[in-house]
């Protein structure tokens, strides 16, 4: 009887914890390092939500809201797939395009490196880094 309960439990716990999602490293708020256009000031800002959604504000340093980028996301180990479902005041990005990025987490930053992306303008934004 012993055995049985013993070999129910791995078994419960094997299954438990192979249906365990990873924790997603990128959750949370993000500000960018530094702008990624030299003569102006912009302050951009994302949001990665736990259900694969994500939202991006530049603003302009003064406060002003410059642009607006809602899309889905997905985290597959250390890399990100991503793609825009809205851009505001205009399209920047084509929306069948995904751009894929290697991401690797420090203590409070963030910093990306390009694998695959068509979209120069999502690239140049993500190549700065970011930090909580």
């Amino acid at each position: 009887m012993r055995i049985v309960v013993y070999w129910l439990f791995v078994g419960f716990w094997v299954s438990v914890t192979a249906c365990k999602k990873e924790a997603n490293p990128l959750l949370g708020h993000w500000k960018s390092q530094a702008s990624p256009y030299s003569n102006q000031r912009l302050d951009f800002n994302i949001d990665f939500r736990p259900d694969e959604t994500f939202e991006v504000v530049v603003n302009v340093m003064d406060g002003e809201q410059l642009m607006y980028i809602k899309g889905s996301y997905e985290v597959r180990n250390d890399t990100l797939l991503i793609c825009d479902q809205i851009d505001k005041p205009l399209k920047l990005c084509d929306y069948t395009d995904t751009g894929r990025y290697v991401f690797k987490p420090h203590n409070k930053s963030v910093d990306f490196r390009v694998v695959d992306d068509k979209c120069e303008r999502r690239r140049l934004t993500f190549e700065i880094g970011f930090m909580k």
